[in-house]
């Protein structure tokens, strides 16, 4: 298995897509805003339910933010969306899952071995393919 997919496993404990999407979505913001975490502050959409929920433990494993920082925040929306912010407020960004990679993930996640499948097919994707990215 891939080193860095197996680094998502465990710090989530299982591997699948929504906690390698959370992954890809705050390295991107580390690109975008620097990656001294200290200066960033997450804000996570995807609310508390699995699988959506996963993608908590992808960004604060990628970008660095994370609950005992308390610079991650988790708003109960149910969606696989986040918006990154340095600190300054001087610059923030929104990071969305494509809707066609979205509506096949709902309809290709059946199991655990299919959520693995999807998470390393996901892990695959160019940014471009998978994700949304705008400056607010």
């Amino acid at each position: 298995m891939n080193p860095t997919l197996q680094k998502i496993k465990e710090f989530h404990g299982h591997l699948g897509p929504y906690a390698v999407i959370g992954y890809r979505m705050g390295l991107a913001a580390n690109q975008e805003l620097g990656d001294n975490a200290f200066k960033i502050i997450a804000r996570v959409f995807s609310g508390s339910i699995t699988p959506m929920s996963c993608m908590i433990d992808g960004v604060q494993l990628s970008s660095g933010c994370t609950m005992g920082k308390g610079n991650i925040i988790v708003e109960e929306k149910g969606e696989p969306r986040a918006i990154f912010s340095d600190k300054e407020g001087t610059k923030s960004i929104e990071i969305c899952l494509n809707d066609e990679v979205y509506h096949m993930i709902k309809e290709k996640m059946t199991s655990w071995e299919s959520g693995e499948e999807l998470a390393e097919l996901v892990y695959s994707m160019p940014d471009e393919e998978l994700l949304l990215i705008r400056n607010l």
